[in-house]
């Protein structure tokens, strides 16, 4: 089945006399966002952003801030008959934060034509709920509609008796599992599979989408298979971020049945509140003597979701003025006096097992019934966008113990583990939406800290402090390469390089004792290292 575009198949139908149903060809599995299609349409598990919601609408749930993508799509230059057909998209990602988190409702609106003959659009309601970390569940509700130019040839045509233009109601669902660096997605599109025909009946055809993401610290792989009206397409696409995780280039592939085949490359560049995409498709197959398509997008990110109001605690104490008697007197002082103790006590504890959001609803009505406590209006300050990024951070693996100590940092006064911790975890994870959030933050509180950190291109954090450590050795300086060994192991406890280098320095320094320490810590994780094994030999046992 070679893929042509939905105007060419018009035009045939029509020339053959209206034999052929005019909207068969409607809502062509075509790629939606430069991103996506620079990935080849590999889209149902990789990167969080509102366009998802057009391949997996559980992508939704993963958005930390509202999003805005407006992308055009100029496809096919060069075609014999002197046609232009246009595509057009915005989609829009909205998360909720009432008494709890409530999910992510998301809008798209698509549009595909050729002026005055053929022009298809879709608005697509959605909604996405988190129902653990690490799965999420959500749904789409899409209006479809098609309508067709009139023409002598669509007047002769006894299928546009009874007008031109159809609509229909689309429903799609979708999952969406794992975390870290691996993310799976199941979707299935149009599952009702929606009759736009005019005369008879033509049902956009049922999509079933699988795929797979993989993320690293700058290269990113993802892949897919999409299933429908017994045909398929394999999917697959690379992206890779550079330049301190500002600019990324794509490239995908499609092969399908019919000896379908696709090409993608892209580029994209992004900042901290926008992003800008492009992605050049060329066709292996079918159009291949046009210029393919270009598509561009820009992505704009903003706001901050408003905290849970004080009364989605109900039930673990008081949560509401209406708790303490309106009369005055000492008995009320002293009764507000205690239920600050109380909530202030809560919000310590939820504070110290990562529920940020709780624990910002304790402290705010602690502030309330106590509002001479001057250091309640500092957590409070230092705790309200913590816990709009971060509502909640459970778990012991990498990525939650860097943010938890971050996020400590953060609250102590700690510039040096707050700025390590949050920075090498935008670089493990530059896609986390809640560590990039968490390093604006850090940023904004530790500006003059920041400004004297110099990051180098191409390496992480970690791989930046061995080396300066290694070099810091060589000059002889030894205090200053043990506390980057130190800052090292604050952020990987078991880096058996740092050990090893932290115990070289100290053996130069003359102290042996603190040297065999951590030698044989070193040891301990990797009892092969002959390196160690000879050091150790040289210090002696130290018994």
């Amino acid at each position: 089945m070679k893929r042509i575009p939905v105007f060419i198949g018009l035009c045939a139908a029509l020339a053959a006399g209206g034999l052929l149903a005019p909207a068969r060809a409607a809502f062509e599995n075509m790629d939606s966002g430069p991103r996506a299609a620079a990935l080849g349409g590999a889209f149902e598990a990789l990167a969080d952003d509102a366009v998802g919601l057009f391949y997996n609408p559980a992508k939704l749930a993963r958005l930390a801030r509202y999003e805005f993508s407006g992308a055009y799509d100029k496809m096919y230059p060069g075609l014999t008959d002197n046609s232009s057909p246009l595509r057009q998209m915005f989609a829009l990602g909205a998360p909720m934060r009432l008494k709890r988190p409530a999910g992510v409702l998301g809008f798209g609106w698509q549009s595909f034509g050729v002026s005055g003959l053929y022009e298809e659009r879709a608005m697509t309601f959605g909604y996405a709920y988190p129902v653990t970390p690490a799965f999420s569940a959500g749904i789409n509700l899409r209006r479809l509609s098609v309508s067709y130019g009139e023409s002598p040839y669509t007047r002769a045509n006894p299928v546009f008796k009874n007008g031109y233009d159809a609509s229909a109601y689309g429903l799609d669902a979708g999952v969406l599992f794992g975390r870290e660096k691996s993310r799976f997605g199941f979707s299935v599109l149009n599952a009702n599979e929606p009759d736009l025909g005019l005369k008879r009946r033509s049902a956009v055809p049922r999509r079933f989408n699988a795929g797979a993401g993989f993320q690293g610290a700058a290269l990113n792989w993802s892949a897919g298979l999409t299933l429908f009206d017994q045909n398929y397409t394999l999917k697959t696409g690379l992206e890779h971020w550079m330049f301190k995780q500002r600019a990324a280039v794509r490239a995908g592939l499609n092969l399908g049945s019919g000896e379908y085949r696709n090409m993608a490359l892209g580029l994209g560049y992004r900042e901290g509140w926008y992003q800008i995409d492009y992605a050049f498709q060329y066709p292996l197959s079918g159009l291949v003597e046009t210029g393919g398509s270009h598509q561009m997008s820009v992505t704009l990110r903003w706001g901050r979701v408003p905290p849970p109001s004080p009364a989605s605690t109900a039930g673990t104490g008081p949560t509401d003025e209406q708790d303490v008697p309106v009369s005055t007197g000492p008995a009320v002082s002293e009764q507000k006096r205690v239920l600050a103790v109380e909530n202030k006590k809560a919000g310590n504890v939820a504070l110290q097992s990562g529920r940020y959001q709780v624990a910002y609803q304790k402290f705010d009505l602690a502030a309330k019934y106590n509002p001479e406590d001057v250091q309640l209006k500092d957590y409070l300050r230092k705790l309200q966008p913590v816990s709009e990024a971060v509502p909640v951070l459970s778990g012991n693996d990498k990525k939650a113990l860097l943010m938890r100590n971050a996020i400590d940092g953060y609250f102590r006064g700690d510039d040096t583990t707050a700025w390590n911790s949050v920075v090498y975890a935008s670089q493990l994870w530059p896609d986390d939406r809640r560590i990039g959030q968490l390093r604006e933050l850090i940023e904004r509180e530790f500006a003059e800290s920041k400004s004297k950190q110099k990051l180098l291109p191409g390496i992480n954090l970690v791989q930046q402090k061995l080396q300066e450590a290694l070099e810091l050795i060589y000059a002889g300086r030894y205090i200053a390469a043990i506390n980057n060994c130190k800052e090292v192991l604050d952020l990987e406890p078991n880096n058996v390089t740092a050990l090893t280098r932290l115990g070289s320095a100290y053996w130069a320094m003359g102290n042996k004792t603190e040297a065999r320490k951590h030698w044989k810590r070193a040891l301990f994780f990797e009892p092969n290292n002959q390196q160690l094994q000879q050091f150790l030999e040289q210090a002696g046992s130290g018994e």
